[in-house]
């Protein structure tokens, strides 16, 4: 149990690790999107909303913001968004994939995500059995 502040704040650990795409002769650490990394991903996209290739480069945007250096900070740039739309589209949706998945948001943490709800809802609804009589 979490007793102080500090142990408050050092328990917000976010999850990483490290992915290799073999097909493609590349590894990368992902670490799952900070709330604020969130914020600027939904303002990258809010900016791009009209632009006929808004699904690629709201793909690029969360890869490049859940992709870390060494030191553990995003690689996102403009640039570096502009070099992945000019690769492969296949090496693109891989990396997505990855990021959608420590990020939560993959159909597995959906489905999860549903289900726990499922069980709760159900488990807070009344019992089928009668009630007692008075």
């Amino acid at each position: 149990m979490i007793t102080n502040i500090d142990e408050f704040f050092s328990a917000q650990k976010l999850r990483t690790e490290t992915r290799e795409f073999p097909e493609h002769n590349f590894s990368a650490t992902f670490r799952e999107m900070s709330a604020k990394a969130r914020i600027n991903y939904r303002n990258i996209v809010s900016a791009m909303e009209d632009a006929p290739d808004q699904n690629e480069r709201s793909m690029a945007a969360m890869v490049l913001l859940t992709i870390v250096d060494e030191s553990g900070n995003p690689v996102y740039t403009p640039e570096r968004e502009e070099s992945l739309l000019n690769g492969s589209y296949e090496f693109l949706a891989a990396l997505f994939d990855a990021a959608m998945s420590i990020n939560g948001l993959d159909d597995k943490a959906l489905k999860d995500a549903k289900k726990k709800l499922s069980e709760t809802t159900n488990s807070d609804s009344p019992s089928d059995s009668a009630p007692p009589s008075a």
